[in-house]
Parts: C-alpha cells; sequence; structure tokens
C-alpha cells in the first residue's frame, strides 16, 4: 500500500511540474492573468502573510497622523455629528483671533455619556485594558463664531474612530506667541506600541483664524500623554512650557509631567510632579514676576496642592493647600493678563465653607494685585450647580472671554456657556462694562431636539 501510494505522489509531482511547466511555456500563469487585468480589475494578488497589509494594526500605528473632519462636506456624511442626537457633551475651551473671530472646542458624543472609563454591568469603574481605549464614542468639536459669541457654527471634528475605533479625549485651543491658533487633540488607540502606548498629543496649526473655514497645518505629534488639558505657559524667549496628565488610577505618585517646547519646535522632557492624591492633575501653570513658576494640581476630594518653581520647571517644591479654598476636585485655570494681574477661574464653594453646595458650583472669577498671592476681588459668573471645566482668553481690548461646561450629561442640561467680562467687572463684584454678558450660550442640544431622554440607558 505504501508503494502505491509513493508512485501516486510521484507521478502527481512530475504531473504538476509539466502543468506548471506548460503553462509557464505558454505565458498563462495565475500571476500574469491578473497583471494582465490589472488594467480593468486591478492587481488582486495577494502579498505574503507577513506583510505590514495582512497583520493588525494593518500599517497603522501610534505614528499615523490624525486629521479633522469638516463637518459640512460634500464628501462627508454629517448627520454623525448632528446636535439633536448629542447626547454628552463638555470641557470646553476658547480662543480669539486678532480680527475678533471666537473658536470654542469641546469633547462630545452621540451614543453615549461621558465616559472615560468601561463599567461592568454594576455599574463599577473599570480601568481599559492594554486593547481597551478610553473615552468610547467619543470626539472633538471645533466651533466658531463671527459676531463676538452671539452666534455659532460648528464647523469641524475631530473624529478617529475610523482609524482602529480609535477615540478623542479632550481638545485644547490657545495662541502661541506669534498669535497663531493651535488645536491640539488626544487619540486613544490600541496598536501594541509598546513606546508610544495608547494615547498619543497631536497639534494642528489654523492658517488663518479669522476664515470660518481655515486651513491647518500637517498634525504634529507631541508625546504619549494627555496635553490638551491645560494651556501652555509661553516664556518671552518663545519657549513654551506644557503640562500633561497620566490620567490613570493608580497608586503612582506621578499624575502630571511637564515638557518643554523650544522655539525651533523641539521638545523635551524636563519634570513631573509627585502627587499620589490626584487622579486628573490639571495643573494650572503661572509664571510670577520674579521668573519663578507657580502650579496648582486638581486633588481627590480636596483642595489643590500649591508647587513652586525657581528652576523654569527642572524641580518643584512643594507649597501646600491652595488658598483661597476653590475648586474642590475641579479644574482651575490661571493667567496673566495684559494690565499685569493675574487671574483664576474656578468653582467658589470652599471645603470648609457654611454653605453645603455641590462643589461644582458658583463658577467664578478671581483677581490678583499682588502676583496670585492674594485674590480678593471676584465676580460671580453661574451661580447653578454642574458648572465645571473653564477656560479663558483675552482679547487685544482687554475683555475676558471665559468658556465652560453646564451638565455634562444631564436632562436638559449638557451646555457649552461663556462669559464675557472685564477687569472693572471683577473688581466690582458685578458687571459694570457696557459689552459684559454672562451666561451666554455656544451649544445647547436640548433646544434642538438633542440630549438624555427619559429612560435613556447611556
Amino acid at each position: 500500500m505504501l508503494k502505491y501510494f509513493n508512485s501516486i505522489m510521484k507521478f502527481s509531482f512530475v504531473q504538476t511540474f509539466l502543468v506548471a511547466f506548460t503553462l509557464t511555456l505558454s505565458g498563462c500563469s495565475s500571476c500574469e492573468r491578473h497583471l494582465a487585468d490589472s488594467d480593468n480589475i486591478g492587481d488582486i494578488s495577494m502579498p505574503p502573510e507577513d506583510d505590514i497589509s495582512q497583520v493588525f494594526p494593518y500599517g497603522i500605528t501610534a505614528k499615523t497622523p490624525p486629521y479633522l473632519t469638516k463637518i459640512e462636506s460634500f464628501w462627508y456624511n454629517p448627520s454623525r455629528y448632528r446636535i439633536n442626537l448629542r447626547v454628552f457633551q463638555g470641557c470646553p475651551q476658547i480662543e480669539r483671533s486678532k480680527n475678533g473671530r471666537l473658536w470654542a472646542a469641546w469633547i462630545a458624543s452621540n451614543e453615549q455619556a461621558e465616559r472615560a472609563y468601561i463599567n461592568d454591568k454594576n455599574g463599577n469603574r473599570i480601568i481599559p485594558q492594554a486593547d481597551q481605549p478610553s473615552h468610547i464614542g467619543q470626539f472633538g468639536i471645533i466651533a466658531t463664531s463671527s459676531d463676538d459669541g452671539k452666534t455659532w457654527k460648528e464647523v469641524f471634528a475631530f473624529d478617529p474612530r475610523e482609524q482602529l475605533g480609535a477615540t478623542s479625549s479632550d481638545i485644547l485651543l490657545w495662541k502661541d506667541y506669534e498669535g497663531k491658533i493651535r488645536v491640539v487633540v488626544v487619540r486613544n488607540m490600541c496598536v501594541g506600541d509598546k513606546d508610544l502606548g495608547n494615547t498619543t498629543a497631536w497639534e494642528f496649526t489654523m492658517q488663518d483664524a479669522d476664515s470660518e473655514c481655515p486651513q491647518f497645518s500637517k498634525p504634529r505629534l507631541l508625546g504619549r500623554f494627555n496635553l490638551s488639558v491645560i494651556k501652555p505657559l509661553i516664556f518671552k524667549d518663545g519657549s513654551i512650557l506644557r503640562s500633561g496628565d497620566i490620567f490613570l488610577e493608580d497608586n503612582s505618585p506621578v499624575k502630571t509631567k511637564f515638557v518643554m517646547e523650544n522655539p525651533d519646535g523641539s521638545i523635551r522632557f524636563v519634570s513631573h510632579v509627585n502627587c499620589p492624591n490626584a487622579s486628573f492633575a490639571e495643573a494650572a501653570l503661572l509664571e510670577r514676576k520674579d521668573g519663578s513658576l507657580f502650579t496648582i494640581v486638581r486633588m481627590k476630594g480636596d483642595v489643590h496642592t500649591a508647587f513652586e518653581s525657581f528652576d523654569k520647571g527642572k524641580t518643584w517644591n512643594k507649597i501646600g493647600k491652595m488658598n483661597p479654598e476653590i475648586g474642590i476636585d475641579a479644574k482651575i485655570i490661571l493667567g496673566r493678563l495684559a494690565s499685569g494681574r493675574v487671574l483664576m477661574v474656578g468653582n467658589d464653594v470652599p471645603k470648609s465653607g457654611k454653605e453645603k453646595l455641590p462643589w461644582r458650583s458658583k463658577m467664578t472669577a478671581f483677581l490678583s494685585d499682588d502676583d496670585g498671592k492674594t485674590f480678593p476681588h471676584k465676580l460671580l459668573l453661574d451661580e447653578r450647580a454642574d458648572v465645571s471645566y473653564p477656560s479663558f482668553t483675552q482679547a487685544e481690548d482687554g475683555y475676558i472671554y471665559i468658556a465652560y461646561d453646564r451638565g455634562r450629561g444631564n436632562k436638559g442640561q449638557h451646555e457649552i456657556l461663556m462669559a464675557k467680562i472685564s477687569e472693572d467687572d471683577i473688581i466690582a463684584g458685578k458687571t459694570v462694562s457696557p459689552n459684559s454678558r454672562l451666561k451666554a450660550e455656544i451649544s445647547s442640544p436640548s433646544k434642538y431636539g438633542g440630549g438624555v431622554r427619559d429612560g435613556d440607558k447611556l
């Protein structure tokens, strides 16, 4: 039987060889047929199994550039970004072009509530594993206003979901030392990159911020953690200091890192701050008049912790709990105004105060005359609950624009709001300037049929 089988195999080999030889002579191999038909059907011959196109992630890496999508585009269906489908939005940023066009950006979802983590069936938070991106279903929105914030139009989206199911975290707007508006986005994409990991920050630069639909530069890779929460600190020599969040709920004491960018665009790591009780550090930065640096780090259920540096951020010394006691477990922003005064914006609900209000109530602007040591002046911007995540910019005429969110996933809310105020308003404790406005609407999906509905399980 074995002898018979071997005879068959020998015959089959000879037969196969003769057939192949005949096909070669006749010029009719399958490969040549594919190539011959390439003008009609394309080259359909498959590459080797180890080719980059055949192995996950199929040619996409952590360094594959992201892109911005024009919402009203003939080539793209904008329905996935319709405001009447919006069920969550928040964490806004605001900037202003030299000629007065306003820009705002925030994260949103038309699929589910805010979710930086995956929850189990009981609603308990599960830290994402290596193959599970955070902020599932989220995208970034960029909107603009040409009438000083009276009306707004959503014009661009940052939506990396088509890149292997990637997602978007916070989106940042800031103005560089040349006056150009830059857009920092964060993409969460699981492609098994051992160096960059799942989270990368990228930056676009607007080429004409006075246009409703400006062109953008090619995206530039900034780093492997979240650099899109706090506006960078700009030094007189054109260099900038960025604070980056790790956003991990673990036992590591490092929750925020600082990176320096030179005027030529080169980036280098500078330092980190040990603060084990911080989860979302969101370290706001301020350069004092003597050249030293000051930062505050958001703490879990507590007052922010303050640090200072006397070597341009290379090392940090802990000062202690911030005074005043505002912004408990919520984002606070700091910045120097053109007048030299220091602006601080946060929730004016002290932890030890007599008022038993939700911590994220009473969005308030504070003003300091002594380089941030004390903040004797304040103006209440919004007295309601669930107001958070402020951002500000200042116009050439001195007016201050502050964006914040309200009720990110609450029924009838999830608003993006704006205040336009002056330093005189803050000093007076009320709006006294002719063009000041409070609680101005940037985006309110509930007014257009959107938002969370009764019975939704998101």
